[in-house]
């Protein structure tokens, strides 16, 4: 490693609290690299009353030039029976963070990479045993991602990317008017309605600020839960660690000028809300988390005129995009949305007994769909897994 860069493994948020801004910047706006969001996920989830969870270990690697954070690997290690010593993603699992990656600028990319993969392959000062390198739900053309996972392979690591479902982004940056353009016929004149209908004051635009965030917070749980039951689910927010963690990162950002949660109430009956929206907003744009809706009052189309006032907001505001995050629903595509590739990469390094978790784990997670799902659901490559 050049000698002005140097590589530290943080197992404290704390530590870093003095660079939070540097984190920041080198998180360009994606709110599930923000420096609270990670720290937050880390104390819901990573962490049981203040002491760290069985098996858990935080490793934020961070590369450093003098006092200079040039950017960070945002991960934590999990030990278990099967795959060993696993290194992932804070941010990860139920929480469902997008667009995740190392944290650096394009001018540090290289050497961000190179630190960080000389500490993996333990050619540091201070090497830590890994079996297995879990990286959840990335873009695939994610640039420094993509070096890392070559660097590793040069070095003997097998890998693979699995394929997962796509992340859809509208594009906003041509106003208000280049957007209907591109919608299809039928779809720009139910937008233009519901435009109309705000304008005239049928339907109110509710924001939440810190004055009446405790109601729009309410608001917003009880229409996502209505909506997900409504629906046979039972709502991301029985997850008492999610619902724990999300009213803690909202009070985060909506402090930080970050938080785009909004509902809709007819002026016929004020007092009703009727659907919410709860996005992550940048200087470029909205990240579109989740929403709810009164399932008895889907006749008035509630989610439209939300996404529509959504829309004029951000436009409003000089933003350029509504990110619909990660999911293949089937509205995405009439809205115009675009769908990036994202997958999974599983790295398994050079070592023997390493190699030998993976092959173990992947037999054993084929063999689970092949009695689930049946042998004719098995590739050639996977059934060959599973032989004894």
């Amino acid at each position: 490693m050049p000698t002005e860069l140097r590589i530290a493994v943080c197992q404290d948020f704390a530590a870093l609290q003095g660079q939070r801004s540097q984190w920041n910047q080198l998180a360009q706006g994606n709110p599930f690299l923000d420096f609270d969001w990670l720290r937050l996920w880390w104390e819901n989830y990573g962490r049981n009353d203040g002491r760290p969870r069985p098996g858990h270990e935080l490793q934020l690697l961070t590369v450093w030039r003098g006092e200079t954070l040039l950017g960070a690997a945002p991960w934590y290690a999990r030990q278990t029976l099967g795959e060993g010593r696993a290194l992932r993603f804070l941010g990860s699992g139920e929480v469902c963070g997008d667009y995740l990656s190392l944290l650096c600028s394009q001018e540090t990319q290289a050497d961000v990479v190179y630190a960080v993969t000389q500490w993996l392959t333990q050619d540091s000062l201070h090497p830590v045993p890994w079996d297995l390198l879990e990286l959840n739900d990335v873009p695939g053309e994610d640039a420094p991602l993509s070096e890392l996972v070559l660097e590793l392979q040069a070095r003997g690591a097998w890998a693979e990317a699995l394929p997962q479902q796509s992340t859809w982004r509208i594009d906003l940056s041509g106003g208000w008017e280049a957007y209907l353009a591109t919608l299809s016929k039928s779809h720009r004149k139910e937008f233009r309605r519901c435009a109309r209908q705000l304008d005239a004051g049928e339907y109110i635009y509710h924001k939440a600020d810190s004055q009446n965030f405790a109601q729009a917070w309410s608001i917003f749980i009880d229409l996502h839960m209505q909506r997900r039951q409504s629906l046979g689910e039972p709502g991301c927010f029985a997850s008492r660690r999610f619902a724990a963690f999300h009213e803690q990162v909202s009070r985060q950002f909506l402090a930080a000028g970050r938080l785009e949660l909004s509902w809709i109430t007819s002026s016929a009956v004020p007092d009703r809300p009727l659907a919410v929206e709860y996005h992550f907003g940048s200087a470029e744009g909205n990240f579109a988390y989740q929403s709810g809706l009164d399932p008895t009052a889907l006749d008035c189309e509630p989610g439209r005129i939300a996404t529509v006032a959504v829309v004029r907001d951000i436009l409003a505001r000089g933003g350029k995009f509504l990110d619909l995050l990660r999911g293949d629903e089937h509205y995405k595509p009439h809205y115009r949305a675009v769908p990036s590739k994202v997958v999974t990469w599983r790295v398994v390094p050079n070592r023997a007994l390493a190699q030998w978790r993976s092959r173990v784990t992947t037999a054993g997670v084929t063999l689970k769909r092949w009695l689930k799902n049946g042998l004719e659901t098995l590739s050639l490559r996977e059934l060959a897994q599973v032989r004894p």
